[in-house]
């Protein structure tokens, strides 16, 4: 039975984009993992934005908003009532304007969401190091 999405699925959506990409980041760059385990500053984020363009490059203008709602999602929506910053609180907004948008809105949301993971997990495969210790090579199609 189909129920609209709720700020908890938000979150969640938000949270393992997050960490698909820092996977991608850690497996194009080792070193961004220090001493302990622990995650280098510029990656121990929830700003999803951030982690696709570091990851991908830049996003198209669709797939910005989405990322935009779920690192609000990730950073608090999806948590509390108020976020600790203004600015935060103002790009809540985006979150109102696609759920107006109804069901037909959140389709296209997963097929973006699909699309972005598809690509993230191709860094992944070419990232992966072969029986040979080198990368996987690229796939040209």
């Amino acid at each position: 039975m189909w129920r609209e999405p709720d700020s908890s699925d938000y979150m969640l959506m938000g949270f393992s984009l997050e960490n698909l990409c820092k996977g991608v980041l850690i497996a194009q760059t080792p070193e961004l993992v220090g001493p302990a385990g622990k995650l280098a500053k510029e990656i121990r984020t929830h700003d999803v934005n951030h982690l696709v363009e570091r990851a991908l490059g830049p996003q198209s203008e669709p797939e910005t908003l989405l990322l935009t709602v779920l690192t609000n999602h990730a950073r608090w929506q999806g948590r509390y009532p108020l976020p600790l910053e203004w600015s935060d609180f103002r790009l809540s907004g985006e979150f109102l304007r696609m759920k107006e948008l109804g069901i037909e809105e959140f389709e296209r949301q997963v097929e973006i969401l699909d699309t972005l993971y598809s690509r993230l997990w191709s860094e992944v495969a070419r990232s992966d190091p072969g029986p040979s210790g080198e990368p996987a090579a690229r796939d040209s199609s």
